[in-house]
């Protein structure tokens, strides 16, 4: 698996997250979810809508996470955790 780290401050769908939903940040924190943010370059930048946002918010649910917008998402614990 390949290594990448870059400025979460400089990614431009982080930066529009900021100016257009100053509010999601803080509501995540109080939900207990994650953030997904796209790699730089992996988002055509400056077509970020405000809506678009809620696809990339994960919060906890029954059965994993579910997006803001409503979909399911499991994420697969790996290497599988066995008891004795």
């Amino acid at each position: 698996m390949a290594v990448y780290d870059e400025n979460i401050l400089k990614n431009p769908f982080y930066q529009a997250l900021e100016k257009l939903r100053p509010d999601l940040c803080s509501r995540v924190a109080e939900l207990h979810g994650i953030i997904l943010v796209p790699c730089c370059g992996s988002f055509p930048a400056a077509s970020f809508t405000a809506s678009q946002f809620d696809g990339y918010v994960l919060q906890p649910a029954e059965q994993g996470y579910q997006t803001l917008d409503g979909k399911v998402c499991k994420i697969p614990l790996w290497p599988p955790f066995v008891t004795p």
